[in-house]
């Protein structure tokens, strides 16, 4: 979504960020690989959601909680597994975080290249899909190193 916001931004003719962070995904003009899990019935969907290992197993078996949770969780999966942007480039650095264990592949990460006009980075983390919870300080300390100098530049 947030790729798609820049697209239009930039199509706008609207000022970009000074720099865009990807996190844990595919670069988005890539179809998914994974299968898709949205349309899946609740048991298996739900079946699902625990083997990401990225929601407490007291949320997935609190049946109230799910029953609100459970449409918004199978739109946004919904929206990653079709969702393709087109190939156009947008003019700022992309930097691209992933955990070294997490199932997206290096080429998956390093197609987001093609995605921008001033450069790409790709930042492996320790961790798996949900390294951000995993090592929330080794992922500060590395936006930090990305924001302070584009902060610095502009006093």
């Amino acid at each position: 979504m947030a790729f798609e916001l820049a697209l239009q931004l930039q199509h706008q003719g609207y000022a970009l960020p000074k720099a865009f962070i990807a996190s844990g995904s595919r670069a988005p003009h890539l179809p998914s690989i994974k299968p898709n899990i949205a349309h899946l019935p609740q048991v298996e969907f739900v079946s699902e959601l625990t083997k990401l290992n990225g929601t407490s197993n007291d949320i997935l078996q609190h049946e109230e909680l799910m029953a609100l949770l459970l449409p918004m969780l199978r739109a946004d999966f919904s929206i990653a597994e079709s969702y393709l942007a087109s190939q156009t480039p947008i003019a700022c650095p992309i930097h691209v975080f992933s955990g070294r264990d997490d199932d997206i592949t290096h080429d998956q990460l390093t197609a987001w290249q093609a995605l921008t006009t001033e450069g790409a980075e790709l930042n492996y983390l320790e961790g798996d899909h949900f390294f951000i919870d995993q090592y929330p300080e080794a992922l500060l300390e590395n936006v930090q190193r990305i924001l302070i100098p584009l902060l610095l530049e502009n006093q």
